[in-house]
């Protein structure tokens, strides 16, 4: 995780995780 100073936090992955969920959450519902 401390490998790059250049990146301040670790959101970037949180918010790519969470949209990934969003978007498989959305295409279970749209195939109900």
């Amino acid at each position: 995780m401390n490998g790059n100073p250049d990146k301040n936090s670790p959101y970037p992955m949180l918010i790519i995780i969470s949209i990934s969920l969003l978007i498989i959450i959305t295409n279970s519902i749209s195939h109900l």
